[in-house]
């Protein structure tokens, strides 16, 4: 499996968005093509993250108003199949953030 590193001299953003998971799915079924519907990635700490996309920004650009960033990542480790996560306790947290 090849792993690819990201550049260490640019920052990199992991963002997830259960409306675009979902819409990945569908697309899928209905392409009948068995694509991955998501990206696995290892975050700075090392742990794997699901990710819908990613960006040089930690601003949303996501046409997915649900989209929250899970912060840096450094290395894409494989495209994936995986259940739709459920981010209503970090979505509350982020709120909580950009309201502070």
């Amino acid at each position: 499996m090849n792993k690819k590193s990201i550049n260490q001299t640019r920052k990199v953003y992991g963002w997830y968005s259960p409306t675009q998971h979902k819409w990945r799915k569908d697309w899928a079924i209905i392409s009948r093509n068995k694509r991955t519907d998501c990206y696995i990635y290892h975050d700075e700490y090392g742990n794997e993250v699901i990710c819908t996309e990613v960006s040089d920004s930690n601003v949303s650009t996501s046409k997915f108003n649900d989209s929250l960033c899970l912060g840096i990542v450094t290395t894409w480790i494989r495209n994936d199949v995986k259940p739709i996560q459920n981010f209503s306790q970090l979505a509350t947290l982020k709120d909580i953030i950009v309201n502070f």
